[in-house]
């Protein structure tokens, strides 16, 4: 059996979404906040690559199992927000989209019980 193979058995076992999404802001502050606080994220990583831009990745560090308990004795979730954003002193009221956007962010939030929530 080949590896990826195993490995696409594995991932169904034990219930693996992979998603990773980027998004691109001009502060990344409040977003930070706003994850950390409402969806229990932690800051993963925060790095300032020699590139024009910041990087502030969030997830999780462990996951729960269907009854929102902390599931010990399973891997941390591969779930991650990644924010890219510029330095703070490259902020200026003309830093805007140039014309109307047709760009939209969609996150999907899993959730065992949309009630309990």
């Amino acid at each position: 059996m080949s590896t990826s193979k195993q490995s696409s058995i594995f991932a169904k076992e034990i219930d693996w979404k992979l998603t990773h999404n980027i998004l691109r802001v001009k502060d990344s502050s409040e977003l930070t906040k706003f994850y950390v606080n409402n969806f229990g994220m932690k800051r993963v990583k925060t790095y300032t690559p020699s590139l024009p831009y910041n990087v502030d990745v969030l997830g999780y560090t462990h996951i729960f199992d269907e009854n929102f308990n902390k599931a010990s004795d399973a891997l941390p979730s591969s779930i991650l927000l990644e924010l890219h954003h510029n330095d703070p002193s490259m902020n200026t009221p003309s830093l805007v989209n140039s014309s109307p956007s047709k760009i939209y962010w969609k996150l999907g939030i899993t959730l065992y019980d949309a009630n309990y929530v």
